[in-house]
C-alpha cells in the first residue's frame, strides 16, 4: 500500500512528477516499439502519451507563479507510483511504502539503465513496470487525471503567460522551407554547367529569415514583361497567396546579381526529394516561361536590367524563367559584404539589443529550416553570413548564407554533401570532441548565439578566459571546448561567461539546450530522424529564442519579424530606414547628381527627408554653394569660382543649439574671432573631436594664416555657436603644451578659453564612487605632481599650480561650479550622451579606421595596487621583485598571464545602449612622467586630492585660460594597454561638445 509523506512543498512535488513522467514516458516508449503484443503496445502508447501531458504540466508548474492543485499533482504520483514493481522494491535494502521511494527509486535506477544496452534496458522496463491485470484501470485514471489537470489551470497558464509573452500562441512553423531551399540549390547545380569557353565560378547567398508570414496577402510589384507576355492569363489571386518566395544573390565571377525565386506551397503535400520519384500533382509549366538550361544566360541578362532583378519560379525540380520586376535592395556593388564575424571584429558599434535579439532568431530559424540542405556547409559559423550594403551606404538587417556551388569533377558529377549528423567526422573522433553530441550543427548554433549576445568572437571569448582552442579541418569550435568557455571549469573552479547572462534568460536556456547531447539523440542514443529532430529545434530552441524576443520587444509581431528587420539599418544601431525607395532612388541618379562637394554636418545627415527642401538662392547673394545647411548657413568657398552652372542652396529647416539660439554659420573674418581653442596632444585624441565639429572652415584652404614664429598648424571650424581652432601638439608633456600653446596665444589672442582633450590615467575610486573605464574627468585645479623638492627619503611637491600661476578666471570658475550642481551635470551627462552617439554614427558614415564602439565592462580590468605587471610563467627579471622587465611591460595581461581571479570586484552591469561616460569634476595631476604605478598612484592621490594624471595642463596652464577634459582609459598603473583609447577620446570629445553647448558666448563676441 502506498502512503503520503507529510511534504507540504507543492513545488518538491512539482518537481517529483516532473522527474517520474519523463523517467516513465522513456520506459514505455521503448517498451512499445519491441513488444510483440499487440495488447501490450497499446497500453505503452498510452502510458507514453499521459505522461507527455503530465510532463507538459509539471514543466509549466515549474515556469510559473501560479498555485498549482497539489492535491490533483499527488494523484497523478500516486497512479504513476501503482505501476512500479512491489518484487524490485522488496528487494532493496530499506522499503518505506511512500511514493516520494517508489518513485525515486524507479527514477534513480532508471537514470543509470538509460544508458545500457537496448537488452539491459528492455530487461529493467519488463522487471519495473509491472501493471498486469489492472493496465485498463491505470490507463483510465491516469487519463483522467491528466483531463483534470488540464481543466484547471490551462486559462490560468494561458493568461499568465500571453502577459509576459504575447505571441505565444502562435503556431509552430512550415516545414516545407527545408525542402524547398534543397530544391532550389539542387535545380542550380542542374543549370550551371554550360558550353561557354571557361567554366564559370558560380556563388549563392540565400536570404535567411524565420519564413512566418502575417495572414494576409502581400501586394508584388508587377512584373515587367514584354506585351506578348502581358496578354497571358495572370495566375489567380489564392495562387499567389500560396507562393513561398526566397531572395538570392547569384554571383558570376563575383559580380552579385539580385533574383527572386517562387514556390508554390501547393506543391507541399507532394513534394519530392531528389532522390524520389516526381508527383504527378505537380502543376505543369506556364505558357511563356522558358527552363534555364544554363544558368549563364539569365545572369548576364541581368548586367543590362537596372534597378530590376530576375524573377524565377521551381517547378518539378527545374527552374523557369518568369521575367524581371523592380528592385528592391539596391546593393554597392564596389563595397564588399561583411560578414557577421568581422561586424564582432570591427563593428561593435552595429549591436543594439534589439538587433541582437532579432538576428538570435532569424539565426536560429535558419538551423530549424536549412539543417540538412547544402546551404548549410561544414564549419558554417559567424563567418558564413553575410550582410550586403547598399548604394545609399546602409546596412539592411538582412543576413544571408554564403556557400559555393561546387564544381564538377571529372567524371562530371557534382559532389554536394547533406549536413545531418556533422559530415565525414569518424565516431571516435565525434565522441572525443564533441562528447557523444549527435547534432554538431546545434553546437555552432550556440556557438553564434553566444558570439551575438556578447559581440565578440568566440576565439576572443576563450582568449579571455585563457582557455585554447582545439583545431579541427573545418574550423568549427568542439563541444568540449564551447562547454569550458561557456559552462566554466569545475576543477579550478575557474567561471564561464553564462556566469554574465541572466539565469532566467529564455536565450540562455536554448544555448544550454543545443548543447544537451541527450536532447538531440533517440532512446538507443542514435540521430534523430529530420522531422523529429527539426520537431525538437523548434520546441527547446527557435521558440525560446521568439520568447527572448518578445520578452524585450513584444510591439514586433513574430510573423513580421523578418519584414520588421528589413527596415533596420544594421550599420546605424537598429534605426529605421525611412524608405526602401531611397536606394532604387539613388541608383538612378547619373553619376555626380546631388553629390555635394563638401562632407555636410553631421547635423544635416540626421535629419529625415520629410524635414528638408532646398530652393536656389537669389544671384545677388554674391557666393556659390554646392551643401545643404541649415537656414540661414552659408560657407564660403573659393571666391574664384565662377561657373554659372553651381547651384546656390539653402535648406529651410530651423535648426537651433543647445543654448536654445538660432547658429550663426558665417565663417569668421579674423582670427580675432576666435574665442575657444581645443588642444590635443595626440593625432588620436584629435581624430574624436573632430567628428564632432559641425563645419570646418579650411577644407578648401587656410583662410587665417598664423602669427610670424608660431610654428603649430591649425583646424579651424564650428561646434555649436562657438568658432574653433584645434591645434594638435608635436609630442605629449607639459614643455610641449607650454611652447605649442604659447605660439596658440601669439595667433589667436582673442582666447578666452581653451580645453585640453584627450585622454588620461583615472583613479579608480574618487570620492566614494568607483570609477570605470570611459568616465570623464574635468579640471577643476591642476597640480604638478612631479614638481618640488627632493630630500632624503621623500620627496615633496613644491606648490600647487593654481597657487603659483593663479586660478582659473572667473568664467571658468563660474562655468565649474555650475556643472557640480546636480542638475547641470545630468544636462552635461545627458547631452555628452547623445554626442557620442553621434560622433559613433559620422565615424562610420566618413568609413573612419578607429573604432569607437565601448569595449565593453567585460574589458574594464583593474588590478590591486600592488599587483605586478610581470611574467607569471619563467623570466628572470619578473622573478626579482623589484627588476624591471621591459618586455612584460610591452606585453598585454594575457600575454604576461596576469589572471582574471585576481581582479578587483565592481558592480558595472552597464549595456552599450545605455552607456553614459560619469563625469568627475576635481584637481587633475599634471607632469612629464607617464604614472604607471597603481601603489604610487594611489599614494600621490591621496596626499593632493587628485581624480586623474595626465601630460599637457601645467604647460597650458600658464598660457592661457583653460581646462581639462579628458576620458579614462587606464587606471594609471602597470597594466595599461590600448583597447580602450579611441574609446576614452570619444567620451572626452563627446562632454567637450556639452561643455561647449552651456558655455554662453559673450554679446562682443556675436557677429
Amino acid at each position: 500500500m502506498t502512503i503520503y509523506s507529510d511534504h507540504e512543498d507543492e513545488s518538491w512535488n512539482s518537481d517529483l512528477l516532473l522527474k517520474s513522467s519523463e523517467s516513465i514516458r522513456e520506459m514505455a516508449h521503448i517498451a512499445r516499439i519491441n513488444d510483440t503484443n499487440e495488447e501490450s503496445k497499446a497500453f505503452y502508447s498510452h502510458l507514453a502519451s499521459h505522461c507527455i501531458r503530465l510532463r507538459d504540466f509539471s514543466i509549466w508548474a515549474r515556469q510559473s507563479s501560479s498555485r498549482v492543485n497539489d492535491k490533483l499533482v499527488k494523484q497523478a504520483l500516486v497512479h504513476l507510483s501503482s505501476i512500479v514493481s512491489e518484487n524490485c522494491l522488496q528487494q532493496l535494502p530499506s522499503y518505506p511504502t511512500t511514493l516520494e521511494f517508489r518513485l525515486g527509486m524507479l527514477n534513480l535506477y532508471w537514470s543509470d539503465a538509460r544508458k545500457q544496452s537496448l537488452e539491459m534496458k528492455l530487461k529493467f522496463i519488463s522487471q519495473w513496470l509491472t501493471a498486469g491485470e489492472q493496465r485498463g484501470q491505470v490507463d483510465k485514471t491516469l487519463e483522467s487525471c491528466a483531463d483534470e489537470l488540464d481543466k484547471q489551470h490551462p486559462d490560468q497558464a494561458s493568461k499568465k503567460l500571453a502577459a509576459k509573452f504575447p505571441s505565444l500562441d502562435i503556431a509552430e512553423p512550415s516545414y516545407i522551407i527545408c525542402k524547398a531551399a534543397q530544391s532550389i540549390f539542387d535545380a542550380l547545380l542542374d543549370c550551371k554547367e554550360c558550353s561557354c569557353p571557361n567554366q564559370h565560378e558560380f556563388g549563392a547567398k540565400l536570404e535567411l529569415g524565420t519564413y512566418r508570414r502575417p495572414n494576409k496577402k502581400v501586394n508584388k510589384k508587377p512584373l515587367i514583361k514584354s506585351i506578348r507576355n502581358r496578354a497571358r492569363t495572370r495566375r489567380g489571386d489564392d495562387e499567389t497567396a500560396n507562393e513561398l518566395d526566397f531572395d538570392i544573390f547569384l554571383s558570376m565571377e563575383r559580380d552579385w546579381h539580385e533574383v527572386r525565386v517562387q514556390f508554390v506551397k501547393e506543391c507541399e503535400a507532394y513534394f519530392n526529394l531528389p532522390s524520389e520519384v516526381a508527383s504527378p500533382y505537380v502543376r505543369s509549366t506556364e505558357h511563356g516561361q522558358a527552363k534555364v538550361e544554363r544558368l549563364c544566360r539569365p545572369i548576364t541578362k541581368t548586367k543590362t536590367k537596372a534597378l530590376q532583378r530576375l524573377v524565377l519560379k521551381l517547378n518539378s525540380g527545374q527552374l523557369f524563367e518568369v521575367g524581371f520586376e523592380k528592385s528592391n535592395f539596391q546593393i554597392d556593388k564596389t563595397a564588399k559584404p561583411i560578414s557577421l564575424s568581422q561586424c564582432f571584429e570591427d563593428r561593435h558599434d552595429f549591436f543594439t539589443e534589439k538587433t541582437k535579439r532579432i538576428l538570435s532568431l532569424i539565426i536560429g530559424s535558419t538551423i530549424l529550416h536549412l539543417n540538412g540542405t547544402s546551404w548549410l556547409q561544414p564549419g558554417w559559423g559567424s563567418a558564413s553570413i553575410k550582410f550586403f550594403q547598399t548604394t545609399s551606404s546602409k546596412t539592411p538587417l538582412r543576413p544571408f548564407i554564403q556557400t559555393e556551388l561546387p564544381k564538377a569533377n571529372s567524371a562530371g558529377v557534382t559532389d554536394v554533401r547533406l549536413i545531418v549528423d556533422g559530415g565525414d567526422i569518424d565516431d571516435e573522433t565525434l565522441d572525443d570532441l564533441d562528447s557523444g553530441h549527435r547534432c554538431p550543427v546545434m553546437v555552432a548554433l550556440a556557438v553564434v548565439l553566444i558570439e551575438v549576445y556578447f559581440v565578440k568572437p568566440f576565439k576572443k571569448l576563450a582568449q579571455m578566459h585563457d582557455v585554447p582552442l582545439i583545431e579541427v579541418p573545418s574550423g568549427r569550435i568542439t563541444l568540449i571546448d564551447v562547454d569550458q568557455v561557456f559552462n566554466g571549469d569545475e576543477e579550478t573552479g575557474k567561471e564561464g561567461w553564462r556566469s554574465q547572462m541572466p539565469e532566467d534568460s529564455p536565450l540562455l536556456m536554448a544555448i544550454d539546450n543545443c548543447l544537451d547531447g541527450e536532447l538531440w539523440e533517440d532512446e538507443e542514443g542514435e540521430a534523430l530522424d529530420s522531422g523529429t529532430l527539426r520537431s525538437r529545434i523548434y520546441e527547446h530552441v527557435v521558440r525560446l529564442l521568439e520568447l527572448h524576443l518578445i520578452q524585450g520587444f513584444s510591439q514586433i509581431p513574430l510573423d513580421g519579424v523578418d519584414e520588421y528587420a528589413k527596415d533596420l539599418d544594421f550599420g546605424k544601431w537598429g534605426q529605421v530606414i525611412t524608405s526602401r525607395e531611397l536606394d532604387s532612388q539613388a541608383a538612378s541618379l547619373p553619376p555626380g547628381v546631388l553629390t555635394p562637394t563638401r562632407t555636410p554636418s553631421p547635423t544635416i545627415m540626421l535629419l529625415a527627408p520629410s524635414q528638408v527642401r532646398v530652393r536656389p538662392l537669389g544671384s545677388n547673394q554674391g557666393h556659390h554653394y554646392s551643401q545643404l545647411y541649415p537656414m540661414g548657413s552659408y560657407s564660403p568657398l573659393d571666391t574664384n569660382t565662377t561657373s554659372n552652372n553651381d547651384l546656390d542652396y539653402e535648406l529651410y529647416h530651423g535648426f537651433h543649439d543647445h543654448m536654445g539660439g538660432r547658429v550663426s554659420l558665417q565663417s569668421p573674418v579674423t582670427r580675432t574671432h576666435f574665442h575657444v581653442a581645443i588642444i590635443c596632444a595626440l593625432p588620436r585624441e584629435a581624430d574624436a573631436i573632430t567628428l564632432l565639429f559641425d563645419q570646418f572652415w579650411d577644407e578648401e584652404r587656410d583662410p587665417y594664416g598664423r602669427a610670424n614664429g608660431d610654428i603649430n598648424t591649425y583646424i579651424t571650424g564650428r561646434i555649436g555657436n562657438h568658432n574653433i581652432v584645434l591645434a594638435v601638439l608635436p609630442g605629449m608633456g607639459t614643455n610641449n603644451a607650454a611652447a605649442a600653446t604659447a605660439s596658440l596665444r601669439s595667433s589667436y589672442t582673442s582666447l578666452r578659453l581653451a580645453i585640453l582633450v584627450g585622454m588620461c590615467g583615472g583613479v579608480p575610486r574618487i570620492s566614494n564612487l568607483d570609477a570605470f573605464l570611459g568616465d570623464v574627468i574635468v579640471s577643476k585645479t591642476i597640480i604638478q605632481y612631479d614638481y618640488g623638492r627632493q630630500y632624503p627619503g621623500h620627496f615633496s611637491v613644491k606648490n600647487t599650480v593654481e597657487d603659483s600661476l593663479g586660478s582659473a578666471n572667473r568664467d571658468i570658475r563660474s562655468l565649474l561650479a555650475v556643472f557640480e550642481t546636480e542638475l547641470m551635470r545630468q544636462r552635461l551627462q545627458k547631452g555628452a550622451s547623445e554626442h557620442l552617439k553621434h560622433l559613433q554614427e559620422r565615424a562610420i558614415v566618413e568609413r573612419r579606421r578607429a573604432n569607437y564602439k565601448y569595449p565593453g565592462a567585460l574589458e574594464d580590468r583593474l588590478y590591486p595596487p600592488a599587483y605586478a605587471h610581470k611574467h607569471r610563467a619563467s623570466c628572470d627579471l619578473c622573478t626579482a621583485s623589484d627588476t624591471f622587465c621591459k618586455s612584460a611591460s610591452e606585453a598585454s595581461c594575457a600575454v604576461v598571464g596576469c589572471g582574471s581571479t585576481d581582479l578587483v570586484i565592481r558592480e558595472h552591469n552597464v549595456e552599450e545602449a545605455n552607456f553614459s561616460p560619469e563625469i568627475f569634476i576635481g584637481r587633475v595631476g599634471s607632469g612629464n612622467t607617464v604614472m604607471k604605478s597603481g601603489e604610487d598612484r594611489d599614494r600621490i592621490a591621496k596626499t593632493h586630492n587628485i581624480i586623474a594624471f595626465e601630460m599637457e595642463g601645467a604647460g597650458a596652464w600658464d598660457e592661457v585660460p583653460c581646462i581639462v577634459v579628458k576620458g579614462i582609459c587606464n587606471y594609471a598603473d602597470s597594466h595599461k594597454n590600448e583597447s580602450w583609447q579611441n574609446f576614452a577620446a570619444a567620451t572626452a570629445a563627446a562632454v567637450t561638445k556639452a561643455i561647449l553647448g552651456r558655455y554662453i558666448v559673450h554679446d562682443r563676441d556675436r557677429h
